[in-house]
């Protein structure tokens, strides 16, 4: 090797080691998956390219997650209860599905492809993405109505299986189905905005 990959190295070695030695993070936490059980550097707060792809990691915290990804980001079947830490910008899917999440604050403002949050315990959707280029996903929660949600998805918009008594907060503008089947306190469809595919519900 010359001695400029040896120099590359043994700073990217001290990297990783100034994050384990100081107790930066803890068991649980993204950054103590990434930078002690994967021996990575550290790329807290950085961008990354590439996916990224932390589920099943019993993972409690994504503290020491990066800024922005240009790629997915896969952190489902965790044991997340907030998403504090997550990335502000994914250019492709976010998917937190199946965890513990009761709310959404600190989730990716932009996401380029599919939002999953699937699965959770939600009340509500305030804290989703602003911005959701593809579908996004909600069912399997507990939520009452859609507050909270993207003014506009570019795919599917499906809320079906929760408690819903209202489809107040819609989108405004769904560029393909909008299923909000298995909503049994359901009895209006008010709210729903412009949907340019099938509106599947069980509202006679």
């Amino acid at each position: 090797m010359t001695r400029n990959v040896f120099e590359r190295l043994n700073i990217r070695k001290r990297r990783v080691l100034s994050a384990n030695d100081t107790g930066k993070y803890q068991p649980g936490d993204f950054g103590y998956w990434w930078t002690v059980k994967r021996g990575k550097e550290d790329i807290e707060g950085q961008d990354y390219h590439g996916d990224i792809d932390c589920s099943n990691r019993d993972l409690t915290s994504l503290k020491g997650a990066p800024r922005r990804v240009d790629g997915d980001f896969y952190c489902d079947n965790n044991k997340l209860t907030t998403l504090r830490g997550a990335p502000e910008y994914v250019s492709g899917n976010f998917d937190c599905s199946n965890a513990q999440l009761i709310r959404l604050r600190g989730a990716p403002k932009y996401v380029g492809w599919n939002f999953n949050c699937r699965k959770n315990s939600l009340t509500t959707l305030e804290g989703a993405p602003e911005e959701v280029d593809c579908s996004f996903y909600c069912d399997n929660n507990k939520l009452t109505s859609l507050r909270g949600a993207p003014e506009e998805v570019g795919g599917e918009f499906i809320c079906s299986h929760n408690q819903l008594i209202s489809l107040e907060g819609a989108p405004k503008y769904v560029d393909d189905d909008f299923d909000c089947c298995n909503n049994p306190n359901l009895k209006s469809l008010d709210g729903i905005g412009i949907v340019e595919g099938d509106i599947y519900s069980d509202i006679k």
